[in-house]
């Protein structure tokens, strides 16, 4: 497995900041994150080779990695500058463009970057050494991998972010990998960036199916390292490059040998060891100058019930199950806070003291199910008939009264909780809405339809990178609702990331089945992804396909009811005439997108007839008309007809006339006077 990183650190912090933490002055300054970038690769199951040459974990540890890059006590990334490549979509032409356009063109000197790849490397014919994408062919490693000395190039001459770490996690056993080659072609690499390399010579790599439920070693000991367990020297909050270094070199090597095996990582390159990989704001404030003992050891987490999710120090560490224990290896010595928590059980949390070089079994029991006060689940039952009740004959205000009064009775009841944010959103009040839903996944971690409910107003508020982070654990919580899967899609492609928007809207069909109303919803964000990407056909096919399923009927009604604003964010209204709105709503915009579609495949004439029939189920929609006036433009373009550019003037003038603020109202006020001396132009040439 070949796994590639690059830098993350402060652009405010000096190489001899670290000497300031000896007398305290380094605790006290101020600290702000460069803006970072990563690009995370990961293949298990390749396109073209045998069952018995691929990997194991590879997949699993890019998935680790993208979510410790995500944690603002990790990698403190925005989710929007992670570019995410797994499986089938890291093949060598988004991998070519991930590295040689989006990286070049993307970064400033100012910036941060992580490029993260896991998955096999080959030797070519021309003795170069190659990255193997999911397509490559083995009898043309040259012409279907991508060589290691390119992506070295650009990573030292074209990608302008100052702070770069390149980690090199290769060579497993069997005819694929080389050990030996890729050490060689590191050696040719330019040298002005830390290479970082899981082994030394031709050592093989390992992955360990018992390391935390299945792992690469050096990966897993990376992962840890991020987390904040190789803040050792001087425990200040900050992960360096120094300590990341040390850390890893020696719980991977010391892991290897217990296990029967070698494994030494090392590493190259000129860098700074102050270099700032992550950063815990919590720790470095509750350890001052403290400095832990430089040895570390492991707990082994035992439960009582099925699929429970671990904390340690609140972040999610992994689950375990009877007769699945999660062996947590390479923990800082001292205490730490144990969680356990599964849906419908109170956490269980219990302080564990790691001792260094020992191996501790903890059992966590979770024997009794959450019991409310059975007042307070009276008034949350009253509440909720008001709610169901909708505008049309419910109280929102005596409900929204009446979850506050079970919460009262009952400060554990997560149901109320939830109650509570939907009727305070529905009453658009957003802020307490907000507070509502925190508190019901605060009593609750694993409740995910409250952590749905809490995405989707983040997505409202405009947080789509909240969204994402809560649909993500939702859908870990609950991996069989085809609802979250498309509440997810949709903020995916929110965000701009519309292969991970399509993946999950396919999903959600599949869990749906193909001609339900949430398959429905789906099929529209999937076509919106693939029209993002430019597979235009496909995009058409998905929207005519919502267009077939999506049906007004009470299976509709319930969906909305029950989510609140499941199809479009922002809606409040819970009565049939609200749900009615809905519906063309949605219907408007998959014709919007078939015209767009049909306009991306040069068919003006048909993107026009589905832009009409669009503007008659929604009239009010100004980026409809706005979108007839561009297809207009297209028809002129071909043909050179006078009347399709005054239709096209008159298309933009109506949407303007409905929203003169709109975002393109300088593009369209603009157009239209360029389309008005066209006209003129060609009057006068009579």
């Amino acid at each position: 497995m070949l796994w590639i990183w690059a830098a993350l650190a402060l652009a405010q912090a000096p190489p001899q900041a670290r000497d300031l933490a000896r007398d305290g002055t380094f605790f006290r300054q101020p600290v702000a994150m460069p803006r970072g970038y990563a690009l995370v690769i990961g293949i298990s199951d390749y396109k073209n080779l045998e069952g018995k040459e691929d990997l194991r974990f590879a997949e699993r540890d890019a998935e680790a990695l993208h979510d410790i890059l995500l944690s603002p006590q990790g990698g403190n990334l925005d989710f929007q500058n992670i570019r995410k490549l797994t499986g089938r979509e890291a093949t060598l032409a988004n991998i070519r463009a991930a590295v040689e356009e989006w990286i070049p063109s993307t970064l400033t000197p100012d910036d941060r970057l992580v490029v993260f790849f896991g998955g096999h490397a080959m030797t070519g014919p021309d003795r170069r050494t190659y990255l193997a994408p999911w397509d490559v062919e083995k009898g043309r490693i040259a012409e279907t991998g991508y060589p290691v000395d390119r992506l070295g190039e650009v990573l030292a001459n074209k990608a302008k972010a100052r702070w770069k770490v390149l980690l090199l996690d290769a060579c497993h056993s069997g005819d694929i990998s080389a050990p030996q080659a890729v050490q060689d072609g590191v050696a040719k690499m330019p040298d002005d960036f830390l290479i970082l390399t899981s082994s030394r010579g031709a050592e093989q790599s390992f992955e360990d199916p018992r390391l935390a439920g299945g792992r690469g070693v050096f990966a897993y000991f990376l992962e840890q390292a991020w987390r904040g367990q190789a803040d050792a020297s001087p425990g200040d909050g900050f992960v360096v490059a120094a300590e990341m270094i040390q850390y890893v070199q020696r719980e991977v090597a010391a892991y290897a040998t217990k296990n029967g095996v070698e494994q030494h990582p090392g590493e190259r390159g000129r860098y700074d060891n102050g270099m700032i990989l992550g950063f815990d704001a919590a720790r470095r404030a509750k350890l001052g100058a403290e400095t832990p003992e430089l040895a570390f050891g492991t707990l082994i987490v035992s439960v009582s019930r099925p699929d429970v999710r671990i904390l340690i120090d609140g972040k999610p560490v992994g689950e375990s199950s009877p007769g699945k224990e999660l062996r947590l290896p390479g923990l800082a010595p001292g205490e730490h806070t144990l969680q356990a928590v599964r849906k419908g059980y109170d956490p269980v949390e219990v302080k564990v003291n790691v001792v260094p070089g020992l191996v501790k079994l903890i059992e966590i029991p979770l024997n009794y199910s959450r019991r409310i006060k059975a007042s307070s689940d009276s008034l949350r039952k009253q509440a909720n008939e008001l709610w169901e009740k909708g505008r049309s004959g419910g109280d929102y205000r005596k409900a929204a009264e009446l979850f506050a009064r079970a919460l009262k009775e009952d400060d554990r009841n997560s149901d109320a909780a939830l109650g509570l944010c939907r009727v305070l959103q529905a009453l658009d009040d957003e802020k307490k809405a907000l507070e509502a839903c925190k508190r019901a996944v605060a009593i609750d971690p694993e409740f995910a339809e409250a952590r749905t409910h809490l995405a989707l107003l983040h997505l409202e508020s405009g947080d789509s990178n909240e969204a994402v982070r809560d649909l993500r654990r939702a859908a870990e919580s609950d991996p069989g609702n085809a609802l979250i899967q498309s509440n997810l899609a949709m903020a995916y492609l929110d965000v701009a990331r519309f292969p991970e928007a399509e993946k999950a809207a396919t999903r959600a069909i599949e869990m749906a089945g193909a001609q339900s109303n949430v398959a429905g919803q789906a099929y529209t964000t999937r076509g919106e992804a693939r029209r993002a990407q430019e597979r235009f056909a496909e995009a058409a096919a998905d929207y005519q396909q919502a267009l077939k399923v999506q049906s007004f009927d009470s299976g509709l009604l319930r969906l909305v009811y029950y989510w609140g604003f499941s199809f479009a964010p922002g809606l409040t209204t819970k009565t049939r005439s609200g749900v009615r709105s809905l519906y063309r709503e949605q219907k408007a915009t998959a014709l919007a997108g078939l015209c767009a579609a049909e306009l991306g495949r040069a068919r003006p004439k048909q993107a026009l007839e589905y832009c009409r029939q669009a503007i008659g189920a929604d009239k009010t929609d100004e980026n409809l008309y706005s979108l007839t006036a561009e297809v207009y433009r297209s028809m002129f373009k071909q043909e050179n007809r006078q009347d399709y550019l005054a239709q096209s003037i008159e298309a933009s003038e109506k949407a303007l006339r409905i929203n003169p603020d709109m975002d393109k109202a300088k593009l369209l006020h603009g157009s239209i006077e360029e389309m008005r001396a066209i006209l003129r132009e060609m009057k006068a040439a009579r």
